[in-house]
C-alpha cells in the first residue's frame, strides 16, 4: 500500500508477480496466486484508483493459465500480461484469446522479451552454451527489431525489452 501511494501518479502500473509459476519464483499453484491477486488488486486500487493491475504475467503455459481462467483470473485485471520469448503465432493467437476469454477487450503486454537479442551480445552467458558466443551490435540490433515486429503483429498492446545484465566474467 506504501508502495503504491508513494508512487502514484509516477507508476500506476503494477504487475503482481514475475513468472509466479517458474519454482525460481517461488512455484505458486493457481490457486494461491488467485488468492494473491484477491489480497493484492483492493489494496492497489484503494491506494491509487488510476492504477492499472497487469497479471498473469506468464510464458506459455496452459495447465497453470486455463484453471485459473475458469476461476475468475481476469476480473483481477486491467491488462493481460505474458513474456514472449520466443511465442509463434499461434501460442499469440492463444494468449489474446485467454486475454477476452470473458468477453471483455482488454489490452495485452508482453511486459518481458528479448527474443535472443540480449545475450547474444555477450560472449559467456549465465545461461549456458545455447545462449554463449556474443554476436556483432548490428546483428544484435536486427534480432531486436525483428523480435519487436513479431510481437507486435498480432495486435499486443506494448511490448518491453528485457535485456540480462552483464555480469564479469560473463563480458
Amino acid at each position: 500500500r506504501d508502495t503504491v501511494m508513494h508512487f502514484r501518479g509516477k507508476i500506476d502500473h503494477w504487475e503482481v508477480l514475475n513468472e509466479p509459476y517458474n519454482q525460481m519464483f517461488g512455484g505458486w499453484s493457481p490457486e494461491d496466486y488467485l488468492r494473491l491477486l484477491g489480497i493484492t488488486e483492493p489494496i492497489i486500487r484503494e491506494a491509487n484508483p488510476d492504477a492499472k493491475i497487469l497479471a498473469p504475467c506468464t510464458y506459455m503455459v496452459p495447465k497453470w493459465i486455463e484453471p485459473m481462467l475458469e476461476r475468475g483470473l481476469l476480473e483481477r485485471l486491467d491488462i493481460f500480461s505474458y513474456h514472449g520469448y520466443s511465442l509463434g503465432p499461434e501460442s499469440l493467437a492463444t494468449i489474446h484469446r485467454w486475454a477476452q476469454a470473458d468477453g471483455k477487450q482488454r489490452p495485452v503486454f508482453d511486459t518481458e522479451n528479448s527474443g535472443e537479442s540480449s545475450c547474444r551480445f555477450f560472449r559467456k552467458s549465465i545461461l549456458g552454451a545455447r545462449y554463449s558466443g556474443g554476436v556483432p551490435a548490428r546483428l544484435a540490433a536486427g534480432m531486436v527489431g525483428r523480435m519487436l515486429l513479431a510481437a507486435r503483429a498480432p495486435g499486443t498492446d506494448a511490448v518491453f525489452q528485457y535485456w540480462m545484465r552483464p555480469y564479469p566474467p560473463y563480458l
